[in-house]
């Protein structure tokens, strides 16, 4: 019974053993440093105790001497601890390499986590912006280097930093930074333009984002921040280009290097007609109306090179076309380089420049041409093929008489009808030039004397045929024919020029009598008064001349001054002449200049030349007080103080729109009382006593 619980025990054991053993090699911690020393110490265990029972067992049945079997044990054991040895030897040194191979690979991926590590860093820190990590609290946890560098605060300063700590006093933009977190949240992603609080108190502003993350199953959100100072600079640049471009008057055109339209602004839309679809479907060359020609193209690589302006002609969408001023530049969309063309419609500046040009060229009252045109004109037809060539020089007779007389204004119509008579004489395509005020040349290429004489025949006969009123219209006209071109042409100008005024001497005087007596008609036909007036001073002057012991001729000629001397009249209004009320301070002034212009008119005319000082100077003053030149005594002709005398007189005793008539006795006794000083003391007296017939 003992024996039989013995052996069971044992059995028990051996499968208690087995079941380790084969736990130990097999399990799934064998690969654990204690089971894989356990392995070997089993495996040692289980060959030992082998070799003993089967080594005994066998050297029993074999040998049978004792001694043999001692020696058989010794050589038995040093066979087992070689065999062992080497057992262990091998289990050891797989193991070792196992190991080692271990160290390798583990030494190996530690590497490769370092350089990983190194390079992430290199990211981490190289990046442009602030890159973050905040954990589920909004505390800062994880930054990189540049965070600190745009902050200006230190690492220790930012750990733990709270992301609402950057906004302090700043409501609007902690309210837009806690949006894009609940964005963020919700949807995975948020961003925020914020202005960033830096260390020194001043904002940068950036542009940050937020996105949700899980590590270790802890939440964080994490993001990164551009400072977009510059950004925001080139927008305000970029907002102003816009606003230059959409608010200019100019026209704007992107061009490609092929000439299409790639973009225009309003102001191009708005002058061409086109609209903006229509624009990126045409070409500047549909603008120019041309195929592509070498002049433009090579326009366009100047342009493109180094900039250019030029001026050429834009067609409209309606067809009209348009003087422009382009203004080409290169320069770069992105990365494509185009042209950018600014059109100014130059259309009035031109129409500027060719009145500039044509008023440099042309009389402005008459429309002729003027002594520029002439002399460049002169040179140009001055070549053989024009031979030959009749040079008409035409002076207007009596133009200053005119001017005086009856104003500028009647001159300068005589002036524009004699230059229409010398246009239709002439016809249009003749060379007319208004050289001076009153002088005209006429340039007749191919053309001989008896062709210069008709077209002068047809001049004289249309000036004599023409009429105005109170202006006789005349000219004198002479000319000359350069036959060679061996003949200097300025000779031939000359010669024009003598001829002209050989004629002139004769009609000219002529002319200017009949002015003066149809001046003088005028004048009475505006005012009855004045034919009465001057027609009795003349007669009064005459009187006193004669009691002065006058030659006949000087009698003659103070009774013409008494009748002329107020002709200057003539330029004054009729409305002042006839007045009935009291004339203001400038109608007075219109009536002192009378003798001046009197004095302009007669001087002209030869036979009246010697008058004309009595006519300036009948309203001076014995004592110097008259006008207009304030002459006194003697200083003033003795006919211009009888004249003073004769017309002060019949002025008095004669009715006025605004005055009675003085009686004989009160305008003597005023004749009187200004006798010495308004009036010569002797003629005065000559007058009232020998004239008059009355007592001193």
């Amino acid at each position: 019974m003992v024996k039989r619980s013995n052996s069971n025990s044992k059995n028990q054991i051996r499968k208690i053993f087995v079941f380790n053993f084969v736990k130990i090699l097999f399990g799934e911690h064998s690969s654990s440093p204690r089971r894989k020393a356990l392995k070997i110490t089993y495996i040692y265990f289980l060959i030992g105790s082998l070799w003993i029972l089967l080594s005994e067992k066998l050297v029993e049945f074999l040998i049978k001497e004792q001694s043999i079997i001692i020696l058989v044990s010794i050589v038995k054991g040093w066979v087992y601890v070689f065999i062992t040895s080497i057992l262990i030897f091998s289990l050891i040194f797989t193991e070792m390499k196992k190991v080692t191979e271990s160290k390798d690979k583990i030494k190996k991926i530690n590497d490769e986590l370092n350089r990983e590590k190194k390079f992430m860093e290199a990211i981490f820190n190289s990046m442009p912006g602030i890159v973050y990590l905040y954990d589920d609290k909004s505390n800062l946890v994880r930054w990189n280097k540049k965070y600190n560098e745009m902050t200006g605060f230190s690492t220790k300063e930012l750990s733990g930093m709270s992301l609402l700590e950057w906004y302090q006093g700043d409501e609007k933009t902690r309210k837009s930074v806690l949006e894009a977190i609940e964005r963020a949240t919700n949807t995975g992603f948020g961003d925020v333009e914020a202005n960033l609080q830096i260390k020194d108190g001043t904002t940068i502003p950036m542009y940050l984002t937020a996105s949700p993350v899980k590590i270790e199953g802890k939440s964080y959100f994490t993001g990164i921040g551009i400072d977009i100072t510059q950004r925001n600079i080139l927008n305000k640049k970029l907002e102003k280009y816009q606003l230059l471009a959409e608010r200019a008057n100019d026209a704007m055109l992107f061009l490609d290097k092929e000439g299409n339209i790639l973009e225009v602004n309003d102001a191009a839309i708005k002058i061409y007609g086109y609209t903006y679809k229509e624009f990126l479907s045409i070409s500047i060359f549909d603008l120019r109306h041309v195929e592509k020609p070498d002049h433009i193209i090579e326009q366009m690589e100047i342009a493109n090179k180094e900039g250019t302006i030029f001026e050429t002609i834009h067609y409209l969408k309606n067809g009209n076309s348009m003087p422009v001023e382009v203004s080409s530049q290169g320069t770069f969309l992105g990365d494509r380089r185009i042209l950018l063309s600014i059109v100014r419609d130059i259309t009035e500046r031109k129409k500027a420049e060719e009145e500039i040009i044509y008023l440099s060229y042309h009389d402005q009252l008459t429309g002729l041409y003027n002594r520029r045109f002439y002399e460049e004109e002169l040179k140009r037809l001055d070549t053989e093929r024009n031979m030959p060539i009749t040079v008409v020089m035409a002076d207007v007779n009596g133009l200053k008489l005119t001017n005086d007389a009856f104003g500028h204004k009647a001159g300068d119509m005589l002036l524009e009808k004699i230059s229409n008579i010398l246009k239709r004489e002439c016809g249009a395509n003749e060379s007319i030039s208004r050289i001076g005020g009153d002088e005209f040349v006429i340039l007749l290429p191919r053309t001989d004397k008896k062709e210069a004489i008709e077209i002068v025949r047809r001049i004289n006969v249309a000036i004599a045929n023409e009429k105005m009123e109170n202006v006789i219209v005349s000219i004198s006209i002479g000319f000359g024919v350069k036959q060679d071109i061996s003949e200097d042409i300025n000779e031939v100008f000359k010669k024009a020029e003598a001829n002209m005024y050989r004629n002139k001497l004769s009609e000219s005087s002529i002319m200017r009598s009949k002015t003066v007596e149809l001046i003088m008609k005028s004048l009475y036909e505006k005012s009855n008064t004045e034919l009465v007036h001057s027609k009795r001073t003349s007669e009064i002057c005459k009187a006193i001349a004669i009691k002065l012991n006058f030659e006949e001729d000087d009698i003659n000629n103070i009774r013409i001054a008494g009748l002329m001397h107020d002709i200057g009249k003539i330029g004054i209004n009729e409305n002042i002449l006839n007045k009935v009320e009291k004339l203001n301070s400038d109608e007075w002034h219109d009536i002192m200049r009378h003798s001046e212009v009197g004095y302009q008119i007669l001087r002209s005319v030869n036979e009246f030349s010697k008058i004309a000082d009595y006519v300036l100077e009948h309203h001076e003053s014995w004592n110097g007080k008259g006008y207009p030149q304030g002459l006194k005594g003697e200083e003033i002709h003795i006919e211009a103080r009888i004249i003073a005398v004769a017309d002060s007189y019949d002025t008095m005793i004669s009715d006025r729109t605004y005055r009675r008539a003085l009686s004989e006795e009160e305008a003597i006794k005023e004749i009187k009382r200004c006798s010495g000083t308004q009036f010569d003391p002797d003629i005065a007296k000559v007058f009232v006593e020998k004239v008059l017939g009355k007592g001193w």
